[in-house]
């Protein structure tokens, strides 16, 4: 669920009522509405529940609503602020549940997961066992040198 503020008034305010209101222990999900908002004398707001998997933020060419992408990055019961870009205001993040999915249907988005994950741990392998043995061999760094040739090829020696 998020709120959006967009009256003109003080960004700061709206977000700092809205903290209060989920750190006091207020559940946001009560707040389904204008007047309830009104009534916490949080005003120009509206509320809109949003839900989505992880699927959804996957998809390639589709754009994903900020507090969409913003609520996977967060823990049940927490809320969190997001501007909304162009001067439209703020989102009040306030993430009430998670449902765990099951992909066991999904064997193309698996497989395309598993190659990922599988090179990200190959090159992570490989930049493991560079350092193991030079830390083995007993390689030294001359970090003068490297400052100098960093300052000769990047031309910030006047040459």
């Amino acid at each position: 669920m998020y709120a959006s503020h967009t009256n003109g008034g003080s960004a700061a305010n709206f977000i700092n009522r809205i903290q209060i209101i989920a750190k006091n222990g207020v559940v946001l999900e009560r707040i389904d509405n204008a007047n309830q908002l009104a009534a916490a004398k949080i005003n120009g707001a509206q509320v809109e529940r949003l839900s989505g998997t992880r699927a959804d933020i996957s998809r390639e060419g589709q754009q994903v609503p900020p507090p969409l992408s913003l609520m996977f990055a967060m823990k049940k019961g927490t809320a969190k602020t997001i501007q909304a870009g162009d001067n439209r205001g703020w989102f009040v993040v306030y993430l009430t549940d998670i449902v765990k999915g099951d992909a066991s249907g999904q064997s193309d988005m698996l497989k395309a997961r598993k190659q990922e994950l599988s090179g990200i741990l190959q090159q992570e392998y490989v930049a493991q066992m560079v350092l193991s043995a030079a830390k083995d061999v007993g390689v030294e760094k001359n970090e003068d040198g490297i400052a100098e040739v960093r300052t000769r090829l990047t031309n910030r020696d006047g040459n």
